[in-house]
């Protein structure tokens, strides 16, 4: 079970922080970013608790196909942090991404 799982790139808590969905994707990211997967599209309580504890913020960076999802879990987490979501167009996902394309497409959300 993924229930107590989440994939940190950084120990500590951090200010801002980008939820993506795979390990993968948060490698890609942490180099721009601290970052963290929940290892899929649908997160559990306790993952959004982790979240909460590890960041001021957050940023939901799903991948194209998961936009309800990422609304979801923005909903979810704004309970207990700010939380901002970016939408990926093009079935684009943050582990196929370059350095600049993460960069131009967070650069509303930082």
């Amino acid at each position: 079970s993924k229930d107590g799982v989440l994939f940190k790139t950084f120990k500590g808590r951090v200010d801002k922080m980008v939820l993506v969905e795979g390990p993968f994707g948060a490698i890609r990211v942490s180099k721009l970013f601290p970052a963290a997967a929940t290892f899929g599209k649908l997160n559990t309580a306790m993952q959004l608790r982790m979240v909460a504890q590890a960041c001021k913020s957050v940023v939901v960076l799903y991948d194209a196909d998961a936009l309800k999802e990422g609304l979801e879990t923005r909903f979810k987490l704004g309970n207990m942090i700010p939380t901002k979501v970016v939408f990926l167009k093009n079935k684009t996902q943050p582990d196929s991404m370059t350095v600049q394309q993460l960069k131009d497409a967070m650069s509303e959300a930082f």
